[in-house]
C-alpha cells in the first residue's frame, strides 16, 4: 500500500534568488557579482591546476629546442604562402583598441535592447568578451614579465629586446605570452559559448588560434608565447561559462515517480 502524496508537496518548488534582486542598481550589481565570480572561477584549484599544467608544456616548448625548431620550419614551409598571408591578415583582431570598443559597444547594446533576442545576443557576447579579457588580462601581463622570454631573432636581425630567444629567463623581457594571440581568441571563445550547435562552436574555436597563427607567420612570437596567450583566454571563457551556468536561473521541484505498483518521489530541476 503506497500513502498518497501530499498535494503541497508535488506543487512545491523553490526558485534560486540571484544575489543582485533587490538592489538600487540592479544591473551594476550583476555585472559585479558576476566578475567576482569570475575571479573566483579562475583562481580555483581546478583551473590553476590546469594553468600550471599547460604553462608547464610552454616551459618545455620554450626552453629546449621546440619553439627554435618550429619557428625555423614555419618561416621556411608556411610564411610567404597563401595560408601564411590568411594568418598574417587576421593580426588585427588581437588589437585591443578594436577588440574592447566593440566589445563595449556590444554590451552597452545588450542593455538598451534588454529582453530583445538581437539585443540579448550581443550584450550577452559583449559582456562575456570583457569579463574574459578582465579576468585573463591580469596574468597575461604578470606572465609576459616573469617569464621574460624575447621575441624570435627573424634570422640574426636586431629584431628582439634582448638575445635570450624564447628562453625563460625571469624579468628580463616582456614576451614570454602573446598578448595579441590572447586578444583574439576572446571574441570567438565567448561567441562559442554561447552557442549550441557543436558544428558552429567548432568553427568558433578554431577561428580562435588564428591570431595565434599570425604572431608566429610574422616572426614576432615563438609556438610556446602565442599557445600560453591562447591558453589564457581559454581559462577565462570557462571561468566566465561557469559564472553564466552559476547564476542560471533554474526551478527545482519535488514531483511523484512511479515505482512498481507503488509511488515515490523524485526532483525534477530545469533551467
Amino acid at each position: 500500500y503506497s500513502l498518497p502524496i501530499p498535494t503541497e508537496i508535488i506543487s512545491s518548488q523553490r526558485v534560486q534568488k540571484q544575489p543582485w534582486v533587490g538592489s538600487k542598481f540592479p544591473r551594476l550589481s550583476r555585472a559585479g557579482h558576476k566578475i567576482l565570480q569570475d575571479y573566483r572561477n579562475f583562481y580555483s584549484c581546478e583551473n590553476l591546476t590546469c594553468v600550471t599544467a599547460a604553462f608547464g608544456a610552454g616551459a618545455l616548448m620554450a626552453n629546449t629546442g621546440f619553439d627554435t625548431t618550429m619557428q625555423n620550419a614555419w618561416q621556411t614551409g608556411i610564411r610567404g604562402s597563401q595560408t601564411g598571408d590568411f594568418f598574417s591578415s587576421t593580426k588585427d583582431i588581437g588589437d585591443g583598441i578594436y577588440l574592447l570598443p566593440a566589445a563595449g559597444i556590444a554590451a552597452a547594446a545588450g542593455v538598451a535592447l534588454e529582453g530583445m533576442p538581437v539585443g540579448d545576443a550581443l550584450g550577452g557576447w559583449g559582456s562575456r568578451s570583457l569579463r574574459i579579457f578582465l579576468v585573463g588580462g591580469p596574468p597575461v601581463y604578470v606572465l609576459q614579465l616573469a617569464t621574460g622570454a624575447s621575441r624570435p631573432s627573424n634570422n640574426g636581425s636586431l629584431n628582439t629586446e634582448s638575445p635570450s630567444g624564447s628562453d625563460w629567463k625571469f624579468f628580463q623581457d616582456n614576451n614570454g605570452v602573446s598578448g595579441h594571440s590572447f586578444m583574439g581568441a576572446i571574441p570567438f571563445l565567448a561567441a562559442a559559448d554561447m552557442v549550441e550547435h557543436p558544428l558552429a562552436k567548432g568553427t568558433l574555436y578554431v577561428c580562435s588560434t588564428f591570431v595565434g597563427f599570425s604572431r608566429i607567420n610574422d616572426d614576432a612570437h615563438y609556438s610556446s608565447q602565442a599557445f600560453l596567450g591562447w591558453y589564457l583566454a581559454w581559462a577565462g571563457s570557462l571561468a566566465v561559462s561557469r559564472t553564466e551556468h552559476h547564476f542560471a536561473g533554474f526551478q527545482v521541484r519535488v514531483v511523484p515517480v512511479p515505482v512498481g505498483n507503488q509511488g515515490g518521489l523524485g526532483l525534477e530541476a530545469s533551467w
